[in-house]
């Protein structure tokens, strides 16, 4: 009796088991406690958020970067305010992270961009005031390692010129803001020099999509080379007179009338100041050069951004670059890419890709900026050039992340900015390069058998690029959920629709993802790899060489249970491995919730 009773027992305990592996086997569970790291956590108590994470690997290590956001205002992690760029790196793939260091500080560009000597200096931001009316805020940062073991970090600086002005679209037509490309390169990881290079892409920009020669000579006026001689003799007559005027040169008008007519006595003028006053060449041109363009470029900016007719913009831009209406209204689109002001770089991952096979191939280094990408060729060395790319037919995406598919294609993964009201628009797009990232397709959906596949929170995602044998194939991580939101803490504020984040394979040397097996009530796929099911927000992924796994860093909340936070996602950056066999195409690991 006893032993039957034991065996019924062990029989109903293995029915049980056998039911719960056959319901686990079509729910296909997901853990609510994934094995992750938290790298960066932000705080309340102090007013410290980091948020929008870049990962890279860098000698048999991972190197994850942040914005470091110091609150400004009332407000918790806003875009707006001072905040540092930021690293941790993990030597033990990512189990132990080191102490936090600086690539660069809000507090170091500010004095920079104060000084008038000094290369970073921009006459427009106020030499005083305090941290509260005014902010510099390094960070849309994009990150890459060079095949020779650097590491390069383009970055922009976003600052207001009128007190308490946020960064905001509109305050960004009025020119109340501006956003300037810049660029760290390291070898240790420790020290970082840093370099302006707004200049260098806005030149090769203007050089490469301006056709015509009067506004391309104008344009190029405003962002000059290093001889002095090539830039300031355009603008000689508003430079004596704002020189002459700063300096308090007595019988400043008399001179001002004798040195502004011709070349040789424009010379003897400033041979005049350089000896009378102590002022070195290149002072002179930082000082007053950068002071008249930047009056320039901000009147374009207001001009191009404004409520005028189309007719109207293009009359004013014309006066104001003394060139033919013509000229500017073959070129308004252009003229609005290079002049809008919301400079991005990224943010997330650069990418670096031989640009022929074999050993000792020369590297690209390709940024995905928006609105105009750029890249750089031999970026170990950082005096080679930054070369414009053309994606003024990608318009349709934002928040770009590229990666190499082999020979000269690449992709991007990109944010869409259309339909970010409606659902059922709210999707990954993807733009393709075919000549190693010198022009860009549109930035398109995917669709499978008509529909639109692949559903994003409007967020950023990232992508990256995976060899296996012969082949080479595609992982993008992305926030499958574009239905479930959650409601704002006030009336007005705008849902939080970010969570679900997830990572999708493709089809070797291909954009077709693989989806197979619709989980029941949800928008992913059992071929589908859930990273985080809850709130999260911005990712991006990298692989160290000859792992099994696959590194991802990612914004989520501490809260690893059902309860969905508004906005949760800036409350840390965490990191996770996945396996690779559960992203190798034909071995899907299923996961649904």
């Amino acid at each position: 009796m006893f032993s039957n009773r034991i065996k019924t027992y062990f029989s109903l305990v293995s029915l049980a088991v056998l039911f719960l592996l056959f319901q686990n086997f079509n729910k296909a569970h997901v853990d609510k406690s994934p094995d992750t790291q938290i790298v960066f956590q932000s705080s309340r108590k102090s007013n410290i958020c980091y948020r929008i994470p870049t990962l890279v690997t860098w000698k048999s290590k991972y190197v994850a970067a942040v914005e470091k956001r110091y609150s400004w205002g009332k407000k918790f992690c806003n875009d707006d305010g001072n905040s540092d760029l930021v690293m941790k790196i993990s030597s033990d793939n990512g189990k132990t992270w080191s102490k936090e260091s600086a690539i660069v500080t809000a507090d170091f560009m500010r004095k920079k961009m104060r000084k008038s000597g000094s290369i970073f200096f921009d006459p427009s931001y106020p030499k005083n005031g305090s941290t509260n009316d005014f902010y510099i805020k390094t960070g849309n940062h994009s990150m890459a390692t060079t095949n020779d073991g650097t590491m390069v970090v383009t970055f922009s600086v976003t600052y207001n010129i009128v007190p308490g002005e946020v960064n905001s679209p509109d305050n960004m037509k009025l020119g109340k803001v501006k956003s300037r490309y810049f660029r760290a390169v390291s070898t240790d990881g420790v020290k970082w020099e840093i370099r302006r290079i707004h200049d260098d892409i806005y030149r090769s920009c203007s050089e490469k999509l301006v056709s015509d020669s009067a506004l391309k000579d104008a344009l190029l006026k405003l962002y000059p080379q290093e001889n002095y001689r090539k830039f300031v003799v355009p603008l000689r007559k508003d430079i004596v007179k704002l020189a002459l005027t700063e300096l308090k040169v007595k019988d400043s008008a008399n001179l001002e009338k004798k040195y502004s007519n011709f070349d040789e006595k424009y010379d003897s003028f400033l041979k005049y100041l350089f000896e009378k006053h102590g002022i070195t060449k290149a002072k002179f041109v930082r000082r007053y050069h950068s002071l008249l363009v930047s009056r320039v470029t901000s009147q374009l900016t207001v001009a191009i951004m404004s409520t005028l007719s189309q007719s109207e913009k293009a009359t004013r831009i014309a006066s104001l670059l003394e060139v033919p209406l013509a000229s500017v209204e073959e070129h308004m689109f252009v003229l609005k890419m290079l002049f809008q002001e919301d400079s991005r770089n990224g943010p997330g991952n650069s990418v670096v890709f031989p640009l022929s096979a074999g050993a000792g191939a020369e590297h690209r280094l390709f940024v995905p900026a928006a609105p105009l990408s750029f890249y750089q060729d031999n970026p170990s060395n950082p005096q080679s050039p930054w070369v414009c790319a053309d994606t003024t037919k990608t318009t349709k995406g934002g928040e770009r992340q590229p990666a190499w598919l082999g020979g000269s294609r690449l992709v991007m993964s990109l944010r869409t900015k259309e339909g970010v009201d409606n659902p059922d628009y709210m999707y990954r797009r993807f733009s393709v390069s075919s000549d190693a990232g010198e022009t860009w397709t549109q930035a398109n959906y995917i669709k499978i058998n008509g529909d639109l596949v692949l559903p994003d929170a409007i967020s950023n995602g990232g992508i990256v690029s995976l060899q296996t044998g012969n082949d080479r194939y595609l992982v993008t991580s992305h926030l499958s959920n574009n239905e479930k939101t959650i409601p704002g803490p006030n009336p007005g504020s705008i849902p939080d629709d970010r969570r679900m984040l997830t990572l999708t394979t493709f089809e070797p040397d291909s954009l077709t993802p693989i989806l197979s097996e619709a989980c029941p009530d949800t928008q992913v796929y059992k071929s589908q790899y859930t990273v985080w099911e809850n709130t999260a927000g911005y990712s991006v992924l990298a692989h160290l060489d000859g792992a099994d796994s696959l590194g991802v860093l990612f914004e989520a909340t501490d809260d690893s249970g059902s309860l969905l936070n508004y906005r949760g996602w800036t409350e840390a950056v965490r990191f996770t491995l996945v396996p690779l066999e559960a992203l190798t195409a034909g071995n899907p690991i299923a996961r649904c919730q």
